[in-house]
């Protein structure tokens, strides 16, 4: 009974993990470009922001 609660508890944190992380992109699409990419170096810094670029890129 004891994994039961524990794996109930993990989806509980997984769903709420979830919807906040759909929530934030929601609000991350509603910046304009220079607010996403200030957002960004913000919580990369800059050489993560750099790097993020470069990741992107990639993809092209």
């Amino acid at each position: 009974m004891n994994g039961y609660k524990a794996d109930t508890e993990r989806d509980d944190n997984y769903q709420k993990a979830l919807k906040d992380f759909i929530q934030a992109n929601n609000s991350f699409q509603r910046l304009t470009a220079q607010q996403k990419e200030q957002l960004v170096k913000d919580l990369l810094g800059y050489e993560g922001f750099v790097k993020f670029c470069m990741l992107i890129n990639r993809g092209r």
